[in-house]
Parts: structure tokens; sequence; C-alpha cells
């Protein structure tokens, strides 16, 4: 039953921080949505020999989004139970922590779009210094989203 609350908890995270990047390229003018971004790489990505578009291609960036959402939200959640702090209403140090290991994973999500971005052949033009800037603080908001989704599942 505990994967159940990792899957929702990731999910608040992940709906949360995705809410914050289309904000911010709302406020900014610019494409910040991830799951936008991942579709726009994987349509241009050659697939098999002809080059075929992938099908269902907004579905799949979502559920590539998703599922990197759900493996950090275990991360945070393996954190948290080995550290056996769950209680965040006892403690406000664990949003703290939440906030900087959300910190620590959007740095690990440039460098993931860099190495993807860098792969491709034909990245879609991006504003990168402003998108990492806000992919960081996404992750910041995914880190709080997160924990705060275990401190109302996880007791």
């Amino acid at each position: 039953m505990e994967i159940l609350k990792i899957i929702v908890s990731g999910l608040i995270g992940t709906m949360l921080m995705t809410l914050f990047s289309y904000v911010c390229g709302q406020l900014f003018s610019k494409e910040f949505g991830e799951p936008y971004l991942l579709n726009k790489l994987l349509e241009q990505w050659p697939v098999g020999h002809q080059g075929n578009k992938p099908k269902n291609e907004f579905l799949l960036g979502w559920v590539i989004h998703l599922f990197i959402g759900f493996l950090f939200a275990l991360f945070l959640y393996t954190y948290f139970a080995w550290k056996d702090s769950f209680g965040w209403r006892e403690s406000m140090s664990n949003l703290f922590v939440a906030g900087y290991l959300g910190l620590v994973l959007g740095l690990l999500g440039v460098v993931g779009w860099v190495v993807l971005l860098k792969m491709h052949k034909s990245p879609p033009k991006l504003a990168l210094p402003e998108f990492y800037i806000q992919l960081v603080v996404a992750h910041v908001v995914f880190g709080l989203g997160t924990v705060l989704g275990f401190g109302l599942l996880i007791r």
C-alpha cells in the first residue's frame, strides 16, 4: 500500500511542478512545459529506419514526465523513510529538507535535459538559461508538494 501513497504523492508533486512550469512559461512567453517539450523531442527523434513519429505524442510526453516524477518521489520517500521523519507536522524542517532535495533533483533534471538536448539531432529551440532556472525552481516545488503529500498520506 505504500507504493500507492508514493504514486499519489509523486502525482501531487509532479502536477504542482508542471503547473508552475506552465505558469512561468505564460508569464515569460517561453515554452517551459516539460511534457510538451518531451513530445517535441520525441516527434523529431528518428524512430526505426523511416523516422516515423511516435503515436500519441501528447500522452507519451506526459507518461515519461509522470514516470520520472514517480522515480523522484520514490527517492524522496526512501530518504524520509531512512531518516524516519514523515511527521512533517511535527517538524517543519522536513519542508526545508524537501526544498533542498527538490533543488538537488532540479540540478539532476538540468543534467538530464542537457544530455537529451545534446543527443538530439534537431532539438527544439529553447531559452536555455531561463528554462534551466525555472526547472530547478520547479523541482523545489515538486519536492515540497511531494513531501506535503507524504504528510497527508503516510502516518
